[in-house]
């Protein structure tokens, strides 16, 4: 069929033996070359005890699982300083998927919008990876990661003015840079990140926080550098397999089969959830937990299968322990967004605590142009109180909604309340 590829009781027909097709002008990247044995032995076995590299293969066969799974579509970022380990990750978990272009199964974040959104379609049900994030701009990343989250692009009209057709996926992607998605986005200090790109992609440092590289086996090389040579060179030539074997396992034997899998997939990731959640955590965690669930389940079921060389519980300890990294780079368990502005309200106080709240015995006097309010010493406790006035609080609360914001603060004990319990407003 040339470019045309016809999978054989694809995940998502009613009916077992359902043929599907999708059209690729990308070719290469869908083939396999070796045996999985092969992949397992230059390329599988160097992921062992690394942590990173079996998170990054497991979330490799996360796409074809989103739609029959309920799942929805995102992206892992890799961040950290050059010639650690990011593009060879990369390269691993294409190696899963795909390859046989001169980059591998990988593209380059130095595409168009447009260039972009086409091989998002291409890569439909599966991953996306995209090489080096410092190639585009912060316009491009502002635009990117929410449109392959979306599993939608842009509408557009023909030279007639009737609709094009508009380009639909639901995909995973995996990204790398020395940035993070939403410093990269701030670098020109034209466009603002948003909490929602956070939650949809999932910022991760390759140091885990502690220093380290991607290895922390090197499994006899003296050196990284040569161990990544290696790999990359490995997974140039053995790439593909795994992904196969993987679809092949899941749908099994007979619609029951492919069913009993799905429903065996679901559970282990709300088990996920349930045992790495902090207690009262917010929406968007439990909604990045579940993208962890997924991997781990993924590559549990991918080791039950003989397909990935790893110990049984590998993959779900590489999630548990990159969630907890994920949350701790997070620094809060509760929304984001409440986060960022109690964060301003601190900031806002330790630099203006003293110079533009004046003694409320000055009042009368104090004629200081930058004002923002008045401060006393509570005679009952000691503490210093302070009275912030309604413009000053318009700048320091903007972004989010005031009453949210209010009872957020009230229950860490920042506001004084009345005797009836409501927050003391004048």
């Amino acid at each position: 069929y040339g470019d045309t590829y016809v999978l054989p009781d694809a995940l998502f027909g009613e009916h077992f033996g359902e043929e599907f097709y999708f059209e690729s002008s990308l070719a290469n990247l869908h083939n396999s070359s070796g045996s999985l044995d092969d992949w397992k032995e230059h390329v599988g076995k160097y992921c062992r005890d690394n942590s990173l590299l079996v998170l990054l293969t497991s979330f490799a066969l996360t796409g074809p699982l989103l739609k029959p799974c309920g799942f929805e579509g995102g992206g892992i970022h890799i961040y950290g300083c050059s010639s650690a380990g990011k593009s060879t990750g990369a390269h691993v978990a294409g190696s899963v998927c795909g390859g046989g272009g001169n980059k591998g199964f990988m593209r380059q974040w130095n595409s168009t919008h447009n260039a972009i959104e086409n091989t998002a379609v291409l890569h439909n049900d599966n991953m996306l990876v995209l090489d080096e994030i410092g190639q585009a701009s912060a316009e491009t990343v502002a635009q990117i990661p929410y449109m392959l989250a979306n599993g939608q692009g842009k509408a557009r009209m023909k030279a007639d003015a009737s609709a094009r057709n508009i380009g639909r996926w639901l995909l995973n992607f995996l990204s790398n840079g020395e940035l993070t998605i939403n410093d990269k986005i701030q670098e020109t200090g034209k466009f603002t990140s948003h909490v929602g790109q956070e939650v949809r992609v999932i910022d991760l440092p390759i140091n885990a926080g502690i220093g380290q590289d991607l290895y922390e086996n090197k499994h006899g090389y003296d050196n990284g550098a040569r161990l990544s040579d290696d790999l990359v060179s490995n997974c140039m030539k053995y790439y593909g397999t795994p992904l196969r074997a993987f679809i092949a396992a899941f749908c099994g034997s007979s619609i029951e089969e492919k069913r009993r899998n799905i429903e065996l997939i679901i559970e282990k990731a709300q088990k996920f959830v349930q045992e790495n959640c902090p207690e009262g955590a917010s929406g968007q965690v439990r909604r990045v937990a579940r993208k962890f669930g997924l991997i781990a389940s993924a590559g549990e079921f991918a080791h039950g299968c003989g397909i990935f060389p790893y110990g049984t519980g590998d993959a779900r300890r590489a999630a548990e322990k990159w969630f907890k990294i994920w949350l701790d780079q997070r620094n809060c368990i509760g929304d984001r967004e409440i986060a960022k502005v109690l964060e301003c309200v601190q900031d806002h106080f330790a630099l203006h605590s003293e110079s533009r709240y004046v003694p409320i015995e000055e009042a009368n006097k104090d004629s200081r142009s930058k004002r923002v309010g008045f401060s006393w010493r509570d005679k009952m406790s000691g503490r210093k109180r302070f009275l912030m006035l309604s413009a000053a609080a318009d700048e320091v609360l903007k972004g989010i909604n005031r009453k949210v914001i209010l009872d957020a603060m009230n229950k860490l004990g920042w506001l004084e309340q009345k005797e009836d319990g409501n927050i003391r407003d004048t």
